[in-house]
């Protein structure tokens, strides 16, 4: 499994194959596959939503951390 960061809060069930136990885990923490399924089974601007989430994520570890990509400014 990934390590589990709980950056964005956004929590899905996903069983734990090492332990067989069902755990909430962070969207960004899901192995693909379960990613991907979430995805697939989703509609109705779910994935909108999601990617806004996620941005909103990223754009606030970035000011926590006064960080930007390496490109071309």
């Amino acid at each position: 499994m990934k390590i589990q960061r709980n950056l964005s809060g956004i929590y899905f069930r996903q069983q734990n194959k090492e332990t067989g136990k069902w755990e909430n885990v962070c969207f960004e923490d899901c192995e693909e596959e379960k990613q991907l399924e979430i995805l697939s089974k989703n509609e109705n601007g779910f994935v909108e939503r999601l990617a806004i989430l996620l941005a909103n994520t990223i754009s606030r570890i970035g000011e926590e951390l006064d960080i930007m990509s390496g490109g071309e400014e």
